[in-house]
């Protein structure tokens, strides 16, 4: 096995004191590179700042708790992959650990930089992109499907009801029959829009009848963007998010990096073979790590990347004709508090072929949760004990095992 890159995993409790450490007392005590991993990053906070975080979140105590549960759930579910968290811009833990592929020729270590495939994730930066592009003026958030694709078989349905689940689509990943798909290897967007408008699949209901999740949603969605742009997909996410934010660790399974970072999903222990259906992307088709997702929760938390009144658009609950703290927003699902019906957690979980995915957030406590393995684990689901840690007493224990 090649030698593993630096992981900075130490004792949690050394790290957290590491942070502070007065670095006017010992000014050699960091380099330049351990500081930023240990220490809230980009957050101009000073030593005595960054020490009154710590003691106000009980973050020492918080760390240590965290590992003993993450320890134990890892005894009886091996992990293969990244989990991070953090309170108030302090991390309170952060492991990589396991090997990219576990029977290629060369296996490589996993690391902050390693990509795996986000799966259901990848509707968050769909959303996003979505809404910002309606902000620039590129087209309605009303405007239906028509306005783009004068021939889709399905009316009635506008941009903000697939943002929200509420088109009523057949799921494009199980229309098809095998006859449609006329010895394509690979489909992309665009020709599964033209497979919806020659064989015209049955619907599931009517527009706006009712919250479906369903995968033909983003991918119309992104298929959308294509027509306004006249671009592919990859290149629009590329432009208009990753670079901007920075995002240097992400892409699309259509201009997949082939290096020692990217993952390959696992079942197992066994290599799951490329999709069907993996370069039709929105839906699902980003590969990203750790430390991208980090930027893109700084993001989607602190409303400098894009407006706030956008940000709130999204996290605000679109489906109530049925009861219950679940729902979901604009490419976001919330749980919302049972008395007073408001938001108290936004998150998106994720599985595709071997990989699994976790990015959950509470925008009042400042508290994010990612998780990112390339070996079909549901066990990373199972969060609601970490959130107890962070949060006491804040959720039931209930099953949280969906996309």
């Amino acid at each position: 096995m090649k030698k593993n890159y630096i992981l900075y995993i130490f004792s949690l409790i050394f790290i957290l004191q590491a942070c502070k450490l007065s670095q006017k007392e010992n000014p050699n005590s960091f380099n330049s590179e351990l500081d930023t991993i240990v220490c809230p990053a980009n957050v101009p906070l000073t030593e005595k700042e960054k020490n009154s975080i710590i003691d106000s979140i009980d973050g020492l105590n918080k760390a240590q708790n965290i590992k003993k549960f993450l320890d134990s759930a890892h005894q009886r579910v091996p992990f293969n992959g990244c989990i991070y968290i953090e309170q108030k811009k302090i991390p309170l833990y952060q492991k990589c650990e396991g090997v990219t592929c576990f029977k290629c020729p060369s296996e490589y270590s996993i690391d902050e930089h390693s990509t795996f495939q986000l799966a259901s994730l990848s509707k968050t930066f769909t959303a996003i992109l979505t809404l910002k592009l309606i902000q620039q003026g590129k087209f309605l958030i009303t405007d239906t499907i028509q306005k783009f694709y004068p021939n889709f078989p399905y009316k009635g349905i506008d941009i903000k009801q697939l943002l929200c689940h509420r088109s009523g689509l057949p799921d494009y990943i199980y229309a098809f029959e095998n006859k449609s798909r006329k010895k394509i290897d690979n489909p992309d967007n665009q020709l599964i829009m033209d497979w919806f408008e020659e064989f015209k699949p049955e619907k599931y209901r009517n527009p706006d009848r009712s919250f479906s999740y369903n995968n033909s949603n983003y991918m119309v969605l992104a298929a959308v963007i294509e027509k306004v742009l006249n671009k592919p997909f990859e290149y629009v996410l590329e432009q208009e998010l990753f670079k901007p934010l920075k995002m240097k660790d992400s892409f699309t399974a259509k201009n997949k990096r082939v290096n020692e970072h990217i993952t390959v999903g696992h079942e197992n222990k066994k290599e799951i073979s490329k999709d069907f259906f993996d370069d039709v992307l929105g839906d699902k088709g980003i590969y990203s790590s750790i430390n991208d997702l980090k930027i893109w929760y700084r993001a989607l938390s602190t409303g400098n990347f894009i407006s706030k009144s956008v940000l709130d658009s999204a996290f605000s609950p679109q489906s109530f004709e049925s009861k219950g703290v679940r729902n979901y927003g604009l490419g976001f699902r919330l749980l919302l508090d049972k008395e007073s019906q408001k938001i108290k957690y936004v998150f998106h979980n994720g599985w595709w072929k071997g990989y699994n995915s976790l990015f959950w957030f509470d925008p009042t406590t400042e508290t994010f949760i990612c998780a990112l393995t390339n070996e079909k684990n549901k066990s990373i689901y199972k969060y609601k004990g970490l959130i107890n840690i962070l949060i006491p007493n804040s959720v039931e224990n209930e099953d949280d095992e969906h996309e």
